[in-house]
C-alpha cells in the first residue's frame, strides 16, 4: 500500500509536480474531489486534532514514505509541520511519494471532516525547509469517555479502544478519558491478571476478524485500520494468537 492509493488520491488529482519533495500544493477544487477512502476514515473517525495528527503520521510510516512531516504546535489551535528536504532529492516514478505542501493540505482536509472550521493554510519554503501553518477558529466538541453498565475497568477500558480501533492508543490517553491515573489505571488491571497491553491486542483482533468478513478491504488497510505499526506486525499478531493467518482466516 502506498500512501497515495491510501489518501484516495488518483492521477486525475495530481501532477507529477505534486509527487515531488517541495511540489505545488493541490488547487481548491482538486482537494474537494477527493473521495474518502477506508483509510481517510479511519484517520478522521475521531474529531481530534491529536488523534487525527497520530494517525497521518503513522500511516506515513507503515506505508513507508521517504518524506515526513514534523508536526508541533499547541493542537488546539493551531498546527506548525516542518519537513526537510535535500536538493539531491529525484522523484522516482517507480516510488509514489506525495508533496509536503499536499500532505500538509489533505491534514487540513481530514480536520475539516471531523468537525473543525474556519481553517486557515500558509506556507513557507526557506533555508532547505518546507514549513506549514494550519489553523482553525472552531473546534469539535471534545468526545466524552464513553459510558457503560458495568462496574469492572476493564469493559470501560475495552469499550474506549472500540470507539476508535485505528488509534495508537496509549496508558496516558486512556487515563485522560476515563478520568484516572496512569498508576491507579495499571494497578487496577494488574490486581486483575490482565494489562492494557492484553485488552488492545484483544480489540485490535476482534476488528480484524470483522474487517477480514467485509468485503473491499485489503489486508494493508485491515492492519492499519486495526491500529498496527505495519502489516508485517498486524500479520505476526494475527497468526500468533488465532493461529491461522489473516488470508486464510479470510477463505474461512
Amino acid at each position: 500500500m502506498d500512501i497515495v492509493t491510501a489518501l484516495g488520491l488518483s492521477n486525475q488529482i495530481l501532477a507529477p509536480e505534486q509527487l515531488m519533495a517541495c511540489g505545488k500544493p493541490l488547487s481548491a477544487a482538486a482537494l474537494a474531489s477527493i473521495k474518502p477512502t477506508n483509510i481517510t476514515r479511519a484517520i478522521f473517525q475521531t474529531p481530534n486534532a491529536a488523534a487525527v495528527i497520530e494517525k497521518f503520521i503513522r500511516l506515513e510510516k507503515y506505508c513507508a514514505s521517504p518524506l515526513r512531516l514534523n508536526i508541533t504546535g499547541d493542537q488546539k489551535s493551531q498546527l506548525n509541520l516542518e519537513q526537510s528536504f535535500s536538493g539531491q532529492y529525484r522523484f522516482d516514478k517507480d516510488t509514489k511519494t506525495l508533496a509536503a505542501p499536499v500532505r500538509a493540505q489533505m491534514i487540513g482536509l481530514f480536520l475539516s471532516r471531523s468537525g473543525y472550521s474556519g481553517m486557515d493554510f500558509a506556507m513557507d519554503c526557506s533555508n532547505d525547509v518546507l514549513s506549514f501553518h494550519i489553523g482553525w477558529k472552531y473546534a469539535p466538541k471534545g468526545i466524552e469517555a464513553p459510558t457503560i453498565q458495568s462496574s469492572n475497568l476493564q469493559d470501560h477500558v475495552r469499550h474506549l479502544f472500540t470507539t476508535d480501533p485505528a488509534r495508537g492508543w496509549r496508558i496516558k490517553q486512556v487515563t485522560h478519558q476515563l478520568g484516572l491515573t496512569s498508576r491507579s489505571l495499571q494497578r487496577y488491571l494488574f490486581a486483575s491478571d490482565c494489562s492494557f497491553s492484553h485488552i488492545l491486542k484483544e480489540v485490535r483482533i476482534s476488528r480484524a476478524k470483522a474487517l477480514l468478513k467485509t468485503p473491499g478491504y485489503t489486508l494493508a488497510e485491515i492492519g492499519y485500520c486495526c491500529g498496527y505499526a505495519d502489516q508485517a506486525h498486524f500479520q505476526r499478531e494475527f497468526r500468533n494468537i488465532v493461529q491461522v493467518t489473516p488470508r486464510k482466516y479470510r477463505l474461512g
